[in-house]
């Protein structure tokens, strides 16, 4: 989910999301080349994906899909370090109340 990187030795990109930081990561056999660096900054915990700042479909999808693979990126509730319906209500309760 944050960090889709491809297999080695495929020519390819994959936008990767480490911390606040969110950049185009290109790469070759021979050579990993990061582009478009910029910073994420999100309007509320239910505001994972770009465009930062606005609560869409695209976020949903992101929490789903973080939820179902057991990523960090869906512990959003305590306890921390489990992944469960606490952090579905945390991001119902974010997305809901939009951003400010």
């Amino acid at each position: 989910f944050r960090n889709a990187i491809p297999e080695p030795g495929s020519d390819t990109a994959c936008d990767v999301r480490t911390g606040d930081l969110i950049f185009d990561l290109e790469y070759s056999a021979r050579r990993i080349t990061a582009r478009n660096i910029r910073r994420f900054t999100p309007c509320s915990p239910a505001d994972l994906v770009e465009p930062a700042g606005t609560l869409d479909l695209a976020d949903i999808t992101a929490f789903v899909t973080a939820f179902a693979a057991g990523d960090d990126a869906a512990d959003l509730g305590e306890p921390f370090g489990i992944i469960d319906l606490a952090d579905i209500a945390v991001f119902v309760s974010a997305f809901s109340a939009g951003c400010p």
